[in-house]
């Protein structure tokens, strides 16, 4: 894992030193867990930041700086492609007429998703799962512009719990799903208002386990026996919360 990590990481730098505009894809949800800060120290006279599923985060939530998009609505789609053509034409070492892009971001975040968006059409590949992109693909968009889709990069020092709240891990790699959605719980709970309990339909739990309990039985997730499977049922609330089933 750490040696896919470092190629991954190495592979993007190199990228980027080549690119004439970057663009930093981060979750809207939580901008500042999302993005790679040794990355923007190094590029960012060259890029602009990007953040997805603006549909999944009240307008009053945003933070200035940031271009918020979503491919669902296509909201902000015009305006990345418009800001970062006019930061690749200005860019002094430009190498060739036409514009190279490189889009980056941790796994999950919505790259893939973007280029689709920007492109209109389904050249690249997407999906839910992380880690979907194994490599650049350098996609053409018109004759000025060129975009590259790459893999997702993370912090080589990153543990699961990190990635996982972040939508950076899928949840059927996760060892301690369990653990991981009693994180959830409690952040939940400390909120006015429950997302998890609204959410699933039950009651006020009394800890982490009775929650699970709850939505295992809602969810007719059981064991032999008719008891509750607390496990599936822990994958089940972390993978509701990285699909924006419920906002914490």
């Amino acid at each position: 894992m750490a040696d896919t990590k470092r190629k991954y990481y190495s592979q993007l730098v190199e990228l980027l030193r080549k690119a004439d505009v970057a663009v930093e894809v981060v979750d809207s949800r939580f901008i500042k867990e999302t993005r790679i800060e040794k990355l923007e120290g190094r590029f960012g006279n060259k890029m602009l930041i990007a953040a997805s599923k603006s549909d999944l985060i009240p307008k009053e939530r945003r933070e200035p700086g940031y271009l918020y998009f979503s491919t669902r609505s296509r909201e902000g789609i015009k305006e990345i492609l418009a800001k970062a053509t006019e930061i690749g034409k200005k860019n002094p070492f430009k190498r060739t007429k036409e514009v190279k892009m490189v889009i980056f971001g941790i796994p999950n975040v919505g790259k893939s998703s973007l280029i689709n968006a920007l492109r209109k059409k389904y050249a690249a590949v997407t999906g839910f799962r992380a880690g979907l992109t194994h490599g650049p693909q350098w996609i053409r968009v018109s004759p000025d512009l060129m975009l590259c889709d790459t893999a997702g990069v993370v912090d080589l020092h990153e543990n699961e719990e990190s990635m996982a709240l972040k939508s950076a891990l899928d949840v059927t790699e996760l060892k301690r799903p369990e653990q991981i959605a009693a994180k959830l719980i409690a952040k939940a709970a400390a909120l006015p208002k429950n997302p998890i309990t609204k959410y699933y339909g039950i009651e006020k739990a009394e800890d982490a386990e009775d929650t699970l309990i709850q939505i295992a039985k809602k969810r007719g997730l059981l064991l032999k026996g008719g008891q509750a499977n607390v496990a599936e049922a822990a994958m089940v609330l972390v993978r509701d919360y990285q699909k924006g089933k419920f906002i914490i």
